[in-house]
């Protein structure tokens, strides 16, 4: 047998299309709890603002105490609005590189497809909570409502820019993820089920499956050791020629069997061999101390 495993990350689990989709749509809702974040800084340091221009001169204990609230939601609301795009630009990162290794050693068209979009994506998204950080660098800790205000107010600029480019993208990869892996039959099919996949000479690198085969002459098999055999030429299929091109999708064989118990492949006869081989060298170390025992007591008898 050979496991035919996701090939196109490289790694085994998820396949291709599934993981491409499954960041693209995590990389969107990053993007959206940024906008959200976004939108609330800008409302908290709005209001910051207004209560700081109100406080200005003013003896109310309760209206300076107020700016004071607001400033510090604002502050808070500025925290989770950072928090938000670290979280967007590692999404965006996750899915840009999920669409460029879900193709870097599959010809599957519909994956392609996909894999482009989510590296556009998930650049664009990337890039636009870089580029929102670098507005909200110069605040510090000694910042005021006004400096809030201002730094919102760009980053609300950078986000309504380049809201309906990236929101675009998002749509047309999340669409062509999730159609490739509807067409490819993956767990992230409408059904929401894993549906067959079908093999085709595009997609049978990522597609996961375990190819078997009934080899002409088993007689001919090549013993590895471990009760293991290797298909050889003369068995009817070489090493070399076993893949999914040279052999029927699922070989000859008819089923896997699921949820039974193998019977004991264990070799009986090289098992005793190692038995008997450790009782006779057990018994040839007894006789060795039997033997010293009595050349010792033979000595002490030459003494008496």
């Amino acid at each position: 047998t050979q496991n035919y495993y996701n090939a196109s990350n490289g790694v085994s689990g998820a396949n291709g299309e599934d993981k491409v989709n499954a960041a693209v749509n995590s990389s969107a809702n990053a993007n959206t709890l940024a906008s959200a974040a976004m939108t609330n800084f800008f409302n908290a340091a709005t209001q910051a603002n207004t209560d700081a221009t109100a406080a200005t001169g003013s003896t109310d204990a309760t209206v300076i105490a107020t700016a004071a609230a607001s400033l510090a939601a604002a502050k808070t609301a500025f925290s989770a609005f950072t928090a938000a795009l670290s979280t967007a630009k590692t999404a965006g990162d996750t899915a840009a590189l999920a669409g460029t290794n879900a193709v870097a050693v599959s010809t599957d068209s519909a994956l392609a497809t996909a894999s482009t979009a989510a590296t556009a994506a998930g650049t664009a998204i990337d890039t636009l909570a870089a580029d929102t950080t670098v507005t909200l660098s110069t605040l510090t800790a000694a910042a005021t409502a006004t400096d809030y205000l201002t730094s919102a107010t760009n980053a609300q600029t950078a986000f309504t820019t380049a809201a309906t480019g990236i929101n675009d993208l998002v749509a047309a990869a999340k669409t062509a993820a999730s159609n490739a892996a509807a067409a490819n039959g993956s767990t992230a099919a409408a059904n929401g089920t894993a549906a067959s996949r079908a093999v085709t000479v595009d997609n049978a690198k990522t597609v996961q499956r375990i190819a078997l085969v009934t080899v002409k002459d088993p007689t001919a098999l090549s013993k590895v050791g471990g009760s293991l055999y290797q298909a050889n030429a003369n068995s009817g299929v070489s090493s070399a020629a076993f893949s999914l091109t040279a052999n029927s999708a699922n070989g000859t064989s008819e089923a896997i069997q699921s949820n039974s118990l193998e019977q004991s492949n264990v070799d009986m006869a090289s098992e005793f061999v190692k038995m008997i081989t450790t009782q006779r060298a057990y018994s040839a170390n007894s006789k060795t101390i039997t033997t010293a025992d009595q050349m010792t007591q033979e000595v002490l008898g030459l003494i008496r």
